[in-house]
C-alpha cells in the first residue's frame, strides 16, 4: 500500500502521489446554519485534523478542551509494530506524517487545536458522565 500510494522525491521524501485520494467538491445545496464542534484531550489522528480544518475555514464553534492531535498535522496512518523483548510491551511506531498547509497567528506549532471555548469537565463531572461541554453548547446556542 505504501510503495501503490507514495513516492520518494527528489529531496528523499515520501510524499503520497497526486490524485491518490479523490477531490470532492461541495454540494450546491450546503449547510448555512451555525456549526458547533465539541472536542478534548482525547480527540486525535483524525478528528483533530477535522477540527483543525474547521476552524480554518469555516465559521464553526469549537467547545471543549485542547485536541490531543496537533493542530498543523500528526503521525498515523500505517504502523510498525515493535515487541520489546524483556517488557513484553508492545510499541506502535506510524510511518505517516499528515500535515496541513494553512498557519494561524493563535496556535503555535506543537499544540492542538485550541477552542473557541474552553470548557474542561471538572473530576466530578467526568466521574458522574456529565458531559460538560455538550451542556455549554446547548446553553450557548439557547443564548442566541
Amino acid at each position: 500500500m505504501l510503495k501503490e500510494e507514495h513516492e520518494l522525491t527528489k529531496d528523499g521524501r515520501i510524499l503520497r502521489k497526486k490524485d491518490v485520494l479523490p477531490t470532492v467538491k461541495p454540494q450546491k445545496n450546503t449547510f448555512k446554519g451555525n456549526i458547533y464542534i465539541l472536542c478534548s484531550g482525547k480527540t486525535y489522528s483524525g478528528g483533530s485534523e477535522f477540527v483543525s480544518i474547521a476552524k480554518s475555514y469555516s465559521n464553526a464553534i469549537i467547545i471543549g478542551e485542547e485536541t490531543g492531535g496537533g493542530f498543523y498535522g500528526q503521525t498515523s496512518g500505517s504502523y510498525v509494530q515493535l515487541l520489546l523483548p524483556n517488557s513484553q510491551l508492545k510499541v506502535r511506531i506510524p510511518l505517516l506524517k499528515f500535515y496541513t498547509t494553512f498557519t494561524s497567528d493563535k496556535i503555535p506549532f506543537g499544540r492542538g487545536v485550541i477552542p473557541d471555548y474552553e470548557v474542561e469537565p471538572t473530576f466530578e463531572e467526568y466521574i458522574n458522565g456529565t458531559d460538560s461541554e455538550l451542556e455549554f453548547a446547548l446553553k450557548h446556542i439557547n443564548k442566541k
